[in-house]
């Protein structure tokens, strides 16, 4: 006759099948303490807090930020049906792992007092979360929570110099893109430098028309996709590859439609383009390019997709 399972009461430790030592499973207290220490470990940090939600309300480059944990919320509860209460035990495996995430953070968030660096000390957030997930939850709140964690790297805003040197390479790209789509469409076009020089006056691509303001919110936006999509693994780093190419190519898009106005329109034609409705139409571009990229996928790998979603279901049942 088999012998029967042993009944562990929370919070004891018992030797697991695979030779782990388990803790037991998590109690309420245990959770409330997680819950206290991502308090206390966000709060510890109020100076990258308010330098975040600074940037959020007032770089462009950033504005998405601030609906990031939002996002990060509604995916928690998107895979709820992955979480099973109560808890299964939490293995000494994940408490080890989870105290050497928070000692990470910890120690880049003091790298980043020491040299000044406000960016590294945000950065220290999403090491120190996913710690207390472990910890309080084990690998099985691990499984369930892991996406939520890694999308709160979209919130830190980006380094200065790492924006400035993202910038001048996008700026670069858009021009040659930019000047390339307009000779072929049959515009006298030549680039020099971030300058587009038409017919009877020159286009200037400046830093603010780069497209990392497109660029960092629709790759934050295709990632949320990818994420939530019952798709193939594949299909999704697709869906996150793709969304640089499809930012640049709207930002192209925006300057190639603005010097036609410059060419064959009128400068306040030009401007109202550029600079309003552009800026209000690109990211609905980006997202139709990205649809277009869906149905596409859907329609050449239909049957591997249709056996992706029944196994999604499978595993959520």
């Amino acid at each position: 006759m088999p012998e029967p399972t042993p009944v562990t009461p929370a919070g004891t430790s018992v030797e697991s099948p695979s030779g782990f030592s388990q803790l037991g499973t998590p109690s309420a207290g245990v959770i409330v303490a997680g819950l206290l220490l991502v308090l206390a470990l966000g709060g510890s940090d109020i100076p990258a807090w308010r330098w975040m939600y600074r940037l959020w309300m007032t770089s462009p480059d950033s504005s998405h930020g601030i609906l990031v944990p939002c996002f990060s919320a509604w995916l928690l509860w998107h895979r709820k049906g992955m979480l099973t209460i109560p808890l299964p035990a939490v293995t000494w495996s994940a408490l080890i792992l989870g105290s050497a995430l928070i000692i990470l953070g910890t120690l880049t968030r003091c790298t980043g007092v020491y040299i000044r660096m406000i960016s590294l000390e945000a950065a220290a957030v999403v090491p120190c979360v996913a710690g207390v997930v472990l910890i309080c939850g084990g690998w099985h709140a691990a499984r369930w929570a892991w996406p939520a964690v890694l999308f709160l790297v979209f919130m830190i805003p980006l380094p200065a110099g790492l924006g400035n040197i993202l910038s001048g390479a996008l700026q670069s790209i858009a021009t040659v893109c930019s000047t390339f789509l307009l000779q072929t469409a049959g515009v006298p076009a030549v680039s020099e430098g971030n300058i587009i020089w038409l017919t009877e006056k020159p286009l200037g691509v400046a830093q603010a028309c780069s497209g990392l303001r497109m660029m960092t919110s629709f790759f934050a936006l295709a990632a949320g996709a990818a994420i939530v999509v019952q798709h193939p693994t594949w299909v999704r780093y697709m869906f996150i590859l793709s969304a640089p190419l499809i930012a640049i190519g709207a930002n192209v898009l925006r300057i190639f439609f603005t010097a036609v106005a410059y060419e064959f329109g009128n400068e306040k034609m030009a401007e109202l383009i550029f600079h309003d409705l552009a800026g209000w139409l690109m990211m609905p571009v980006g997202l139709l390019m990205l649809w277009g990229e869906y149905v596409i996928l859907s329609k050449l790998f239909q049957e591997e997709l249709d056996e992706s979603r029944v196994g999604a279901r499978a595993v959520t049942a």
